[in-house]
């Protein structure tokens, strides 16, 4: 007999800390689609958030998370519904098959490993737009919002680690 998600303290402190650090990267991504600096295009930062939560967490149940997330983040981007889930997915199995070769691995060799997975994801964007809109989108927002997402992977493994001894100091107290 399984035990209740409820009575699992130690799951549900975990899951409502993913949930809260991801609905907060989605608000901060949304956000930096606004500042001129980025010309429209925000990095994918809650596809990096979902590829090191999928490489360092050991728990495998996010999919509710990302389900929830996704749809309200493309409620407020006006995006098919499922579009961001479809991807937060996608980049969770993508992260979890490369998940043994990267816990003891390097930061360069999580870091191309990131870069690799995340062309798989801008296609999936790519295709996704081009099959709602019915035509071709330019490639040149895509290339940018691939580099800068590659970029910033440093800053986002710092996040989560933040968050990682946040929870640490939580189960503690």
């Amino acid at each position: 007999m399984s035990v209740p998600f409820l009575m699992r303290p130690r799951h549900f402190l975990n899951q409502s800390t993913n949930f809260i650090v991801l609905f907060l990267v989605a608000f901060a991504e949304i956000g930096l689609g606004y500042f001129p600096l980025f010309f429209g295009v925000a990095p994918k930062l809650l596809l990096t958030m979902v590829f090191l939560m999928a490489v360092y967490d050991d728990e495998a149940s996010h999919f509710y998370i990302f389900l929830v997330i996704g749809l309200i983040y493309d409620a407020m981007q006006a995006a098919p519904l499922g579009f961001t889930t479809g991807a937060m997915i996608l980049m969770h199995l993508l992260g979890c098959a490369v998940k043994g070769r990267l816990q003891l691995a390097s930061h360069s060799m999580l870091w191309m490993q990131f870069a690799l997975v995340l062309i798989v994801l801008m296609f999936y964007a790519w295709l996704g737009i081009a099959l709602s809109h019915q035509a071709i989108p330019a490639i040149g927002g895509f290339v940018f919002q691939y580099s800068i997402s590659v970029l910033l992977l440093p800053l986002m493994l710092g996040t989560y680690h933040l968050e990682l001894s946040l929870l640490d100091l939580i189960r503690k107290a």
